[in-house]
């Protein structure tokens, strides 16, 4: 009984195992055998899918690699149709070994395991092949090719399709061709209208990072109708030139050679920067010309070293066409070290006194200056030259002979040479004050008490001097006799005599004079004197006979101003207007603050004391009050002198 049962039970146990069997379903791998670069460094798909099927509903098949030493895993990634093995791009890989990678696959329900295995093989990563001919050449035409155009392209195939890096070697290494690191053209570096070598040899090169093809091939470029640099004929050279070369004149005569045929203008420059202003180019005559008057001084520089090139736009002349200016000696006038001199000088003698004008004379070739003098045009003869003073040669006298007090002469200095240089010099004459003023040597006038007050006369006046302030004239009384004089009869500072104030009949038959002083402005003023003589004499009446009483002027007519014609009388009465307004105004104020608003401070009464009765003194005579004739309403613009007293007596 009991082996029957242990018979039944292992006979299920088969048939539970074949059940198993038949649900999971993995076939071997297709293909079994695939190939990595042992540089792969990243994640990396082998291209053979595992084949594992589940014929059970309900069930899974689970693939896993079963070689923990091994860098691979199975994954299903999105879109796959199943499970791959995949590098992990962790480890190095040895080129030439076969790694065998177990992948085992399972039923997840009832854990029955089946495996497969796949022979990944590491291999070496293969070098680019290039497609160009090992040795080529090409022919570019110079005036057609700019920079940047392709000469050449690089054909090739990559057994990985790695990127490949491309260089160049070129023969002679003038830079003309540049080939694409990233796609193998080779360009143009340069307008090939720059171009001189006519062969170049490229030899290209590349590389996959694994595989260096060098060289991968040859190619020759042949250049036509290359262009051809200008040139200047006639250069190098020496030439001479004078210092005294003007503006325009001709250095050298510059002939240009170009294939191309064009107007082409050179351009020269000399050691020094500095000198390039000297001289320039003309295109008309093809000459390089003096740019200046003056430009060239054998004393300061006597040589210069010009070099001159010229361009097509393209290409240049070689550089070596320098020129060698050799400036040559000129006699030069000499110079003064300013363009104009000035000179002030009092009128005066012949060398009376002198003036220095600080002139510097020099010879530009260190000769000798033989001679200085006046031209002799425009007052240049009454003038002289010794030694850096100027002086008078015959007397100058503004006001006798009416000469100029500006005079502008020409200096002029000769050198050993016999060359002639001039200068002006601005010489200015002061008037001196040698002329005293000129005026009457006596006045007399005759009075009487008919006589009004009025203006007797005036005094003549003249000066030679010809400026101001030496012939401006004034008047000033210097005394009187007797000293009441000036009482009565006042001189105006500009010389107008006036009867100012009436003589009193004990006046009577005197003779009054006045000593008068006639004074410039100038410094030191000059002076001369005068007198004024008034005889005063009263006229006596009867009473049957009427006459006309008459006042004799014996030098003068009728009174020629009224006193309100004189502006000092015109401010003193001003004056007194406004003291006597200041006085009334002073009054009304005080009235104001004594009877209406002003503050009032209460005295303090002082003690009363015994007051004794005192005798009241005798009446005294008052003395006649005398008033003096009035002066005239009529009186216009009196004049009036500070130190003549006159003012007092009115």
């Amino acid at each position: 009984m009991g082996l029957l049962v242990n018979s039944f039970v292992f006979l299920c146990y088969i048939l539970f195992a074949a059940e198993i069997r038949a649900a999971t379903s993995f076939t071997s791998f297709v293909p079994d055998t695939v190939t990595i670069l042992a540089t792969t460094k990243s994640l990396l798909k082998l291209n053979s899918m595992v084949n594992c099927d589940v014929t059970t509903a309900g069930h899974i098949c689970t693939c896993l690699v079963n070689s923990y030493s091994v860098p691979f895993e199975t994954f299903w990634l999105s879109g796959d149709a199943g499970y791959y093995v995949n590098y992990d791009g962790t480890s190095s890989l040895t080129p030439g070994t076969t790694i065998p990678v177990r992948v085992d696959c399972k039923d997840n329900n009832n854990n029955v395991i089946d495996k497969q295995t796949l022979n990944v093989v590491v291999s070496s990563n293969q070098s680019p092949t290039f497609t160009n001919p090992a040795t080529s050449t090409v022919t570019i035409d110079a005036r057609v090719t700019d920079m940047y155009d392709t000469i050449s392209t690089s054909t090739y195939t990559d057994p990985e399709n790695d990127a490949l890096t491309f260089s160049m070697t070129s023969n002679p290494s003038d830079n003309y061709f540049s080939v694409g690191a990233g796609d193998g053209i080779i360009r143009a570096a340069i307008d090939m209208h720059t171009a001189t070598t006519l062969t170049h040899k490229l030899t290209v090169s590349a590389t996959d990072s694994y595989n260096t093809v060098s060289p991968a091939y040859v190619l020759y470029v042949e250049i036509t109708n290359i262009n051809t640099a200008p040139s200047i004929d006639g250069l190098p050279a020496k030439v001479f030139l004078p210092e005294s070369a003007k503006a325009g004149d001709t250095i050298v005569v510059l002939s240009i050679t170009d294939d191309g045929n064009l107007p082409l203008s050179p351009v020269c420059s000399a050691t020094s920067t500095a000198d390039n202003v000297k001289f320039t180019y003309d295109s008309n005559s093809d000459a390089l010309v003096v740019k200046y008057d003056g430009a060239f001084d054998y004393e300061t520089q006597s040589s210069y070293s010009i070099t001159c090139t010229v361009s097509d736009g393209y290409l240049s002349s070689s550089g070596n066409d320098v020129l060698t200016l050799i400036v040559t000696n000129v006699n030069e006038m000499p110079v003064f070290n300013k363009n104009q001199y000035f000179c002030v000088l009092d009128e005066g003698s012949a060398n009376s006194n002198s003036c220095k004008l600080n002139a510097v004379i020099t010879d530009p070739e260190d000769g000798t200056v033989t001679s200085v003098f006046f031209l002799s045009t425009n007052n240049g003869y009454r003038f002289s030259y010794s030694s850096d003073y100027v002086t008078f040669a015959v007397n100058y006298d503004l006001d006798q002979d009416a000469l100029p007090s500006d005079v502008t002469l020409i200096l002029a200095a000769v050198d050993s040479g016999g060359l002639t240089a001039t200068v002006t010099v601005n010489v200015h004459v002061n008037d001196v004050n040698d002329n005293s003023c000129q005026t009457d040597a006596l006045k007399f006038y005759s009075l009487n008490q008919l006589s009004t007050v009025m203006q007797l006369g005036t005094f003549s006046q003249s000066d030679a001097d010809v400026t101001s302030p030496n012939n401006d004239i004034y008047f000033e009384v210097t005394s009187g006799s007797p000293s009441s004089a000036s009482s009565h009869i006042y001189v105006a500072r500009n010389g107008d005599i006036f009867y100012a104030n009436k003589f009193d009949s004990s006046d009577d038959g005197t003779s009054f004079k006045l000593y008068v002083r006639c004074l410039d402005n100038g410094s030191p003023k000059t002076t001369s004197t005068t007198t004024i003589v008034v005889r005063y004499d009263e006229l006596t009446t009867t009473t049957t006979t009427t006459t006309t009483p008459t006042t004799t002027v014996t030098t003068t007519a009728a009174p020629e101003k009224d006193i309100w014609e004189y502006d000092e009388f015109k401010a003193l009465f001003g004056s007194l207007m406004a003291f006597l307004g200041l006085l009334a105004l002073l009054g009304l104020i005080f009235l104001l603050c004594r009877y209406c608003t002003c503050p009032k401070r209460q005295p303090k009464l002082p003690k009363p004391r015994e007051v004794k009765p005192q005798t009241p003194p005798e009446p005294r005579a008052l003395t006649p009050v005398t008033q003096r004739p009035a002066i005239q309403s009529s009186w216009d613009n009196f004049a009036w002198s500070n130190n003549d007293k006159f003012e007092g007596t009115l």
